[in-house]
């Protein structure tokens, strides 16, 4: 991409062949053109991202269906949000279950946990819900910087970071990508377990990742 700017108040040097560089005009001139150049770098960027989304956003729903599958397969797996409801029992009926056993724990006082609020995302970000139980799981695949983690949860949202150097390598390959994704989604639907054994965490991931991917 390539641009003119029309600069006639910049000093020039006498051979007429630059700028001269240490004048206060140059100076200014360089911090509104950095913020030009970082407005054109974030367009380019976004529109970049949603070329991309729409493969992001089927492979994400195909992992999805199959992290499903795979929780359906193994209840005992479950994290306590994303336990299902027994076949004779409805929503409804467990919400009245909670709400009456609330009441006859008359006014004693207690500390409610809050909800982990959802991280601010960028407007390019790739959000799929995956509804299942109380709770559920929310995916969110966006930027957060090279140096950034690889994948991180709050709660039963999960945050896959596409600039990391092992996302874009996996990206480039469809299987290697589903794999990939199904690989920190059930990791972190794991660790929502609290195991203190990590091999026993490591063996929870795997059946949870061969059940996803039996055919």
């Amino acid at each position: 991409m390539t641009g003119e700017v029309n600069a006639d108040f910049l000093l020039i040097t006498s051979d007429r062949n630059d700028f001269i560089k240490d004048s206060p005009e140059y100076k200014e001139f360089l911090k509104v053109m950095e913020k030009v150049i970082e407005r054109v770098n974030q367009t380019l960027k976004e529109l970049s991202d949603y070329k991309i989304n729409r493969a992001y956003k089927r492979r994400l729903t195909e992992v999805m269906d199959k992290i499903k599958q795979a929780l359906v397969l193994n209840p005992d797996l479950c994290p306590e949000g994303l336990i299902p409801f027994e076949e004779t029992e409805s929503k409804k009926e467990v919400d009245e279950q909670e709400k009456k056993e609330k009441k006859e724990k008359g006014n004693k006082k207690k500390t409610r946990k809050k909800k982990p609020k959802v991280k601010t995302i960028s407007p390019t970000a790739v959000v799929k819900r995956l509804k299942y139980a109380r709770e559920g799981i929310t995916c969110c695949i966006d930027h957060y910087g090279n140096d950034g983690p690889e994948v991180f949860s709050e709660g039963y949202v999960v945050y896959i970071n596409r600039d990391h150097p092992l996302f874009q390598e996996m990206s480039k390959s469809k299987d290697a990508y589903i794999l990939y994704i199904a690989r920190l989604i059930t990791q972190e639907i794991t660790l929502l377990k609290s195991l203190r054994n990590p091999r026993q965490a490591f063996h929870y991931q795997s059946r949870l990742l061969k059940d996803a991917f039996a055919k």
